[in-house]
């Protein structure tokens, strides 16, 4: 107990007053400081008071003694240098991490989706100005029937939180491709879906909610129903936009105020991994990326690239979502 005790109690406090002093090439860096040469002369001293204690008992202990912290002394020079070696690797790996604009790495979207749904709730409660999706469908994401978290389901149904949506355009080639690799024969049926039900269902919501919460705003708007403008300044007033494109799905961003979640999309479907007609998506991990970082600009980058090259459906969803409302 003594000698495990002591042995943790000194690599901690190595750890937290010499890190910068030792060399992780070589157990040397520890010979030479003062917590090394305090172990040893201790050592020496209970090893040497062994020798002029004439009871034989105290003798024994006091030997012991010694020979446990001069073993602790030889011993303790490889034992940091095997720990510092260790954590060097892993402190490279968080400082890169953190320097490349990481803020938080989840297995996946299927094996970490608790954690991921929390982080996701904690930007969503932060969000004030904007949210972006880039994805395939989003099925369970934009799906009034999902059992979101509260600021997730506040924030998309809100019309003073802007909302970009930008899906895989179902008529596309590259929707019929990623339907072949998908194997399970329904990726353009949930486009259709994500499109035509539940980003209807939404519009409807911040249709309502401008009603409810912003009733002048609506009224100064209702007044202007029957102009041809009117749909344009609908779209204005809910804050969403909706846009299709027709390039192979190479990722899968949700985009808030203060960082964005990256999730790479693939053409793998290794088969101990995957089963036969499973979803390929879900299984490789979610980059969450801080705003202010080189990585971010790339990625919002390539989200503006899209959205310019693609084609708008706004006014079409909100114009059938409206006529919904007046039925």
């Amino acid at each position: 107990m003594i000698k495990g005790s002591l042995a943790e109690f000194l690599i901690n406090e190595l750890n937290r007053k010499n890190m910068e002093r030792i060399k992780f090439h070589s157990p040397n860096g520890f010979i030479f400081t003062n917590t090394y040469l305090i172990i040893i002369v201790i050592g020496i001293l209970f090893f040497g008071c062994s020798f002029f204690i004439k009871n034989a008992s105290l003798n024994t202990i006091i030997l012991s003694i010694g020979s446990t912290i001069l073993t602790l002394g030889i011993s303790l020079p490889i034992a940091v240098f095997q720990q510092n070696k260790h954590s060097s690797a892993h402190f490279k790996i968080l400082k890169t991490c953190d320097e490349s604009g990481i803020c938080s790495i989840f297995i996946s979207r299927k094996k970490d989706s608790d954690e991921l749904r929390k982080a996701i709730e904690i930007e969503a409660h932060h969000c004030d100005r904007e949210i972006r999706l880039l994805g395939i469908a989003f099925p369970d994401l934009i799906n009034p029937n999902t059992s979101h978290t509260q600021n997730i389901e506040d924030k998309l149904s809100n019309p003073k939180i802007d909302l970009k949506i930008l899906l895989l355009n179902p008529e596309s080639d590259a929707a019929k491709r990623r339907q072949k690799i998908e194997t399970n024969n329904t990726t353009i049926k949930d486009i259709k879906y994500t499109i035509e039900k539940n980003i209807q269902a939404y519009i409807i919501r911040r249709i309502n909610n401008l009603n409810v919460h912003f009733p002048n705003e609506y009224e100064s708007l209702i007044k202007h129903k029957d102009n041809k403008s009117f749909i344009n300044l609908l779209k204005d007033a809910i804050g969403l936009e909706v846009h299709l494109y027709d390039n192979d799905p190479i990722m899968q961003q949700l985009d808030f105020d203060n960082s964005m979640f990256v999730e790479q999309y693939h053409l793998g479907r290794p088969q101990q991994h995957v089963l036969p007609f499973g979803c390929i998506g879900k299984n490789v991990p979610v980059l969450q990326y801080k705003k202010n970082s080189i990585a971010y600009d790339f990625y919002k980058s390539h989200f503006e690239y899209l959205w310019s090259h693609s084609s708008n459906s706004t006014e079409e969803l909100i114009q059938s979502s409206w006529d919904l409302v007046n039925q």
